[in-house]
């Protein structure tokens, strides 16, 4: 059986709360998917060893994707938006 969720149309949304410094996300994607990352409703930002360049991350590959790579530790709402269909999500971890 399959191990991920899927979006089979688009947009689609991801969200939930966390606590945490560093959010990673495991996925992949037929064909390129772009994702929009919000933090606490704003676009993530460029930060050193992120995947996400002015709020946005292109998915295609399978393999570990950085998010966030937040200089303190705290609680916050993540969002992502999913731009396109086709978005295998497996797992999300946090650090």
């Amino acid at each position: 059986q399959s191990e991920f969720a899927k979006n089979l149309s688009a947009p689609a949304r991801i969200t939930f709360l966390y606590r945490g410094q560093k959010v990673f996300m495991v996925a992949r994607a037929d064909v390129p998917v772009r994702l929009t990352i919000l933090v606490d409703g704003q676009p993530v930002g460029d930060r050193a060893g992120s995947d996400v360049a002015d709020g946005v991350v292109t998915v295609q590959p399978d393999k570990l994707y950085r998010l966030i790579e937040d200089s303190a530790y705290g609680a916050h709402r993540l969002e992502i938006i999913i731009e396109d269909a086709g978005l295998e999500a497996f797992t999300f971890t946090f650090g």
